[in-house]
């Protein structure tokens, strides 16, 4: 997932989750004389909604061009005469300081709630594997031969997957309501419908409306249960004693189980003892569905996208500027194909500026803004998957296509946790490329190469007559910082006809002194 799909998936589900609450919650107000199974499947299915709501609203989405901000910035500079300044604001903007929290703190909180259910799972099977087998079997609502286990381990009876575990200390009038209760939950596949809520919700567990739906899951889960044993199977009146006695046992029961002092239990006393009469209400139940559906249409229709657009424009050249913006912002995979097929897009444009934040590119044009300019940035934005892609545009017939590849490859999102080796031959040799801007593009992705492979054949593309691509040359080898080009460095801050060269030949010597 890219940043930005992660950033929109966040928004949103921190609004969505809550309304898709709210509106189940009343749902279920409105069926609260109706079985509770019925507010169960209606909780169930708001935690699902509230999963998917914003798992779809981190699908990027086409918006139309006239949508697109375009800010100007002043007139760049020529490509020559060579600019000290300016390239070293090129050398500092386009140092890669992308931290992406949001990422790495939601990939950590995944880690630690998979961890914790694991360690839950594995108490379980522990607790399995260690009780004791008895001869009794269980048998009600068309289930039989379900085995009862003995655990010390546990202080309440459980169910774990299709067996049934009930603590040793468990008082012996309170034995056939516990299994009874069990043998509701394995009736009713709660096991596998627990173990499959737990794991779809991890993705927006760190909501606390999330939390909350999950316990209204476990409230009317217990419920459900309860109603299909008594009166049918068991006194209310023995079936209330018995679960006081089981509360009064209880501690905590490990993931994954069920207990049966599951649930809000002051409610479910009450209930039992009550003998409120449960009343069939299908159509509450379809309006309560419905309702649900209407909320999911509303949430959605309201969410965050990423936005891009992905289809190549035949009309001004500045909208397809727009388009690889919109496409390197979103990082979306799915532009690369169009963003290499505007590489050689010379048009000259009115200069746009695209990023901002914590990865700010070098936008130092070589004679104009263009569309390609900006398809080179996006691509650089994509970083990764975009590479062999470009080395392979390296080669391309059109010296603007290499130039702008050679500039994007520089540019990569992700700096030297990027591998672009394979790039390192194709930039060398187009040091002594014919076009004056391809060279200068391959020596400043040889800088952030900074492969000391590339240091001999640097020294050599010195003797360039274009100042702008023999300062960027010069600035390679400050980045490179090896010392086999201190001698030539030298020369070049002593002899060089211009003293933009000859300054940035000198802050070349101080990055390999400081180096050294």
């Amino acid at each position: 997932m890219s940043s930005a799909a992660l950033t929109a998936f966040v928004i949103n589900a921190l609004w969505q989750i809550p309304a898709v609450a709210i509106v189940a919650a009343l749902c279920a107000r409105a069926m609260r004389r109706a079985p509770t199974r019925q507010q169960y499947l209606i909780w169930l299915a708001a935690v699902l909604i509230g999963l998917l709501l914003p798992v779809w609203s981190a699908i990027p989405r086409r918006v139309p061009l006239s949508q697109t901000v375009v800010k100007a910035v002043h007139a760049p500079a020529k490509s020559s005469p060579f600019n000290f300044d300016a390239m070293l604001a090129v050398r500092r903007s386009s140092r890669d300081d992308s931290r992406p929290w949001l990422l790495l703190a939601y990939s950590a909180f995944l880690a630690w709630r998979v961890a914790a259910l694991a360690r839950g799972w594995l108490r379980a099977r522990r607790i399995l594997a260690g009780a004791v087998r008895t001869d009794r079997r269980g048998a009600a609502f068309g289930v039989s031969n379900v085995p009862i286990l003995i655990s010390p381990e546990t202080s309440t009876p459980i169910t774990i997957s299709s067996s049934i575990v009930l603590p040793t200390d468990l008082p012996p009038d309170a034995v056939d309501a516990a299994i009874a209760h069990e043998l509701a939950h394995i009736r009713r596949g709660d096991f596998a419908a627990n173990l499959a809520i737990e794991i779809a919700s991890l993705p927006i567990a760190f909501h606390p409306a999330v939390a909350w739906m999950k316990r209204r899951i476990a409230q009317t889960r217990e419920l459900a249960c309860d109603e299909m044993v008594t009166p049918a199977l068991i006194d209310p009146i023995a079936y209330a004693r018995a679960l006081v006695d089981v509360a009064a046992l209880a501690t905590s029961a490990p993931s994954y189980s069920l207990a049966m002092d599951g649930g809000d239990f002051e409610q479910r006393v009450r209930r039992i003892i009550s003998g409120a009469p449960v009343r069939h209400r299908r159509l509450i139940g379809i309006a309560a569905a419905l309702a649900l559906g209407l909320a999911a249409a509303g949430a959605a229709s309201l969410a965050v996208h990423p936005e891009i657009a992905v289809t190549l424009s035949a009309g001004r050249a500045s909208d397809r500027a727009n388009e690889a913006c919109d496409a390197g912002r979103a990082r979306n995979e799915a532009a690369i194909p169009m963003l290499l097929s505007m590489l050689g897009d010379d048009t000259k444009i009115e200069a746009m500026v695209c990023y901002a934040g914590l990865w700010t590119p070098a936008l130092h044009t070589f004679d104009h803004p263009s569309p390609g300019e900006q398809a080179a940035l996006a691509l650089a934005s994509i970083s990764k998957p975009s590479i062999p892609y470009l080395v392979d545009a390296l080669n391309h017939r059109d010296a603007v296509v290499r130039r702008n590849a050679a500039w994007a490859i520089g540019e990569a999102r992700g700096g030297h946790r990027i591998d672009r080796r394979t790039a390192l031959l194709p930039l060398i040799g187009l040091l002594h490329d014919n076009d004056p801007t391809v060279r200068r593009a391959a020596a400043f992705g040889l800088s952030e190469l900074k492969s000391r492979e590339a240091v001999e054949p640097l020294i050599a593309a010195l003797s360039d007559p274009d100042p702008a691509a023999r300062g960027a040359v010069v600035m390679a080898l400050g980045e490179i910082a090896d010392a086999r080009a201190t001698v030539t460095l030298h020369a070049v801050a002593e002899t060089d006809g211009d003293s933009a060269i000859q300054r940035a030949a000198r802050w070349a010597l101080r990055e390999i002194e400081d180096k050294q």
